[in-house]
C-alpha cells in the first residue's frame, strides 16, 4: 500500500506542473504581513506546508494528497497528523467542543485516552476549528471573530452585526479577492443557495439558531494579471488534510462563474452531493471538479 503523503493522483504532466508552479510562486514565503488578515494567510500557509502541501489544481482535480487525520503517516515535523488536529481544537474552541456529545477521556491509562481522542477526532468535522485556530493565531479577538467549530457560527455575526463585528460579508461574484479573505460555500445536500439565496436566508436567520453545513478557506495568495489571475486558498479537513486550492479569477479579480453551482429562481436544484446527481468517474470526468461548489459569501476583515 502506498503512503498517502507520497501519492500523486494526477493523470497528466500538466497537472503535476500546475502543482509545482503553485509551490514555487512564493506568496506563502516572502510577503510581510501588513495586518491580521494577511498574518492569518501566512499561518494557513505554514500549516499547509506542515501537512506536506496537498493540492487541488485550477481544474478542481486533487493532484497531491497529504497525510490524513487518521493515517500513520506523519507531518513534515515528524508528528502524527491526529495530534495536530487535536492542537487545532485545544488552541481555538477547546476540547470541550470536540467532546460536546460525550465525556472528555480521563482513563488512568494514557494510551486509552489517546485512542478515544483519536476516534473522536476522526468522527468530528474539524475545518471550522482549523479556521478558528488560524484566526486566533493571527491575533483576532473573540469580539472580532467568533471562534467556533461550525463555520456558520462565525459567519452569522458578519451579517447580524456588521458594525460591531471584525468581518463584513462580501459578494464573491462582484468582489475582487484579497489575501486574508475567507471564501465560503454551503454544503447542504439537495440545496443550492447561490449568493442571493444565502443572503435571503441570512436576512431571516442571522440572529436565530438555524444552522447550515458550510466550509470556508483562507485566501493565501493572488497571482497573475487580467485573464490569467489565480487565487490560492487553504482549508482544513479538505480530503482529511490541510489542502491548498487553485482558483481561476476573472479579469476584475472575482471568482470565475464556472465554479458556482447553477441555481434556479424560486426552486432548489439537486447538487453534486445528492444521490440523483451525476457521479464523478473515469467516463464522466466533467463532474470531478472539487472547486465547483455553492460559493455564497466572502468574509473580509475590517481595516
Amino acid at each position: 500500500m502506498m503512503k498517502a503523503g507520497s501519492v500523486w493522483v494526477c493523470l497528466s504532466l500538466v497537472c503535476i506542473m500546475g502543482a509545482a508552479r503553485a509551490k514555487d510562486d512564493g506568496f506563502c514565503h516572502h510577503q510581510t504581513p501588513q495586518n491580521k488578515a494577511q498574518l492569518a494567510a501566512q499561518v494557513a500557509c505554514s500549516e499547509h506546508r506542515l501537512w506536506r502541501e496537498p493540492f487541488i489544481n485550477v481544474q478542481g482535480r486533487l493532484v497531491k494528497i497529504g497525510p490524513m487525520e487518521a493515517e500513520r503517516d506523519t507531518l513534515a515535523d515528524g508528528s502524527p497528523a491526529w495530534q495536530r488536529v487535536l492542537h487545532y481544537w485545544q488552541n481555538s474552541v477547546g476540547v470541550q467542543d470536540l467532546f460536546r456529545h460525550s465525556s472528555i477521556p480521563n482513563h488512568p491509562d494514557s494510551t486509552v485516552n489517546d485512542a478515544l481522542t483519536r476516534v473522536q477526532l476522526v468522527d468530528t468535522p474539524w475545518s471550522g476549528a482549523f479556521i478558528s485556530y488560524v484566526m486566533k493565531q493571527a491575533g483576532f479577538t473573540q469580539d472580532e471573530f467568533n471562534f467556533a467549530d461550525g463555520h456558520i457560527r462565525y459567519i452569522k455575526p458578519a451579517f447580524a452585526q456588521p458594525q460591531a463585528y471584525g468581518f463584513v460579508p462580501k459578494n464573491p461574484l462582484t468582489t475582487r479577492m484579497r489575501v486574508g479573505d475567507l471564501l465560503c460555500y454551503v454544503r447542504e445536500a439537495r440545496r443550492v443557495f447561490g449568493v442571493q439565496g444565502f443572503a435571503d436566508w441570512m436576512a431571516e436567520h442571522s440572529t436565530d439558531s438555524a444552522s447550515l453545513k458550510m466550509h470556508c478557506d483562507v485566501v493565501v495568495g493572488i497571482q497573475g494579471a487580467k485573464q490569467h489571475q489565480r487565487a490560492y486558498t487553504v482549508g482544513g479537513n479538505v480530503v482529511q488534510s490541510v489542502t491548498m486550492r487553485e482558483l481561476q479569477l476573472t479579469r476584475s479579480g472575482t471568482l470565475a462563474k464556472a465554479y458556482f453551482l447553477p441555481t434556479q429562481t424560486g426552486s432548489w436544484l439537486i447538487d453534486a452531493l445528492s444521490e440523483d446527481a451525476p457521479m464523478c468517474s473515469l467516463s464522466t470526468t466533467r463532474y470531478c471538479n472539487m472547486n465547483q461548489q455553492d460559493w455564497v459569501t466572502l468574509l473580509r476583515a475590517k481595516e
